[in-house]
C-alpha cells in the first residue's frame, strides 16, 4: 500500500485515470495534483483555482479533443481531457498530459457543491449553494438548462449510464429523479429520514443505492 501525503490540506476530491496510471486530486489547498499510481511520483501540480478544488473528473474518452470554437468533438491521439471545479465558482478545463488550462466556465453564479459530466461526454451538471442544478455543455460550457423541482440544498449527485436520468439527492431526505435532456422531474424518491449524502448507480442502470446519515 502506497501513502501519498502531497497537499497541505484536506484532499476533497480524487479521480483515476482511465488506463489506471494516475490519480488526480483536488483539495481545500487551492491545488491539483496528479500523481503516478505505482511510484506516488507527482507528475503535476497546478494552483489556477482561487478557491477549494471540490470535484476533478475525466472525460470518458481518452482520445477526444474538445473544440469550443467550432462547437464539435475532434479525434486526437494520446489527448484526452479532464475538468475541476472549485469553491471559486469556475469550472476549468485541461489536458490531462501536460496539464495546460484550456478554458475556463466562470458563469455559475454560485459557489460549486458537486460537478459531474455525463457517461457519454456531452454534459457538465454542477450544483451551487444556491440549490441550482446547471446542465451545460460540455464542449462549449455555455447553460443548456436547469434542473427545477427541488428546492432543498443538493447534498448528492449522480448520473445514470445512459446519459439520460439524472439524481439528485437533498438534505431534505428526497432524491429527486430528472431527464436530463428534457428537464423534466420523473420522480422523487421517499426513502430516508435523514440527509442524502452519496448516490450510486449500477453498472446496468438498474440498481441505485443511497447512502444517508444515521
Amino acid at each position: 500500500m502506497l501513502l501519498f501525503s502531497v497537499h497541505q490540506d484536506e484532499i476533497l476530491c480524487a479521480t483515476v485515470s482511465h488506463n489506471n496510471e494516475h490519480i488526480v486530486t483536488g483539495s481545500r489547498d487551492r491545488l491539483i495534483i496528479v500523481l503516478r499510481l505505482d511510484t506516488g511520483e507527482v507528475e503535476h501540480s497546478v494552483e489556477q483555482h482561487t478557491d477549494a478544488v471540490i470535484a476533478v473528473a475525466l472525460t470518458q474518452d481518452d482520445g477526444l479533443l474538445i473544440s469550443g470554437l467550432k462547437n464539435s468533438k475532434i479525434k486526437f491521439l494520446l489527448i484526452y481531457f479532464f475538468f475541476s471545479a472549485s469553491r471559486d465558482q469556475t469550472i476549468k478545463r485541461w489536458t490531462f498530459r501536460g496539464m495546460q488550462l484550456l478554458d475556463v466556465i466562470d458563469t455559475i453564479g454560485s459557489p460549486i457543491r458537486h460537478m459531474i459530466i455525463s457517461t457519454d461526454d456531452t454534459f457538465i451538471i454542477v450544483s451551487c449553494d444556491n440549490t441550482t442544478v446547471q446542465v451545460k455543455s460540455l464542449v462549449t460550457g455555455s447553460d443548456i438548462h436547469h434542473l427545477e423541482g427541488h428546492s432543498s440544498e443538493v447534498t448528492s449527485l449522480s448520473m445514470s449510464n445512459d446519459s439520460i436520468c439524472c439524481y439528485v439527492g437533498c438534505i431534505n431526505t428526497l432524491i429527486y429523479v430528472y431527464n436530463l435532456r428534457s428537464r423534466a422531474l420523473l420522480r422523487t424518491l421517499i426513502h430516508h429520514d435523514t440527509v442524502i449524502n452519496d448516490l450510486y448507480i449500477s453498472a446496468d442502470d438498474f440498481f441505485l443505492f443511497s447512502a444517508a446519515e444515521v
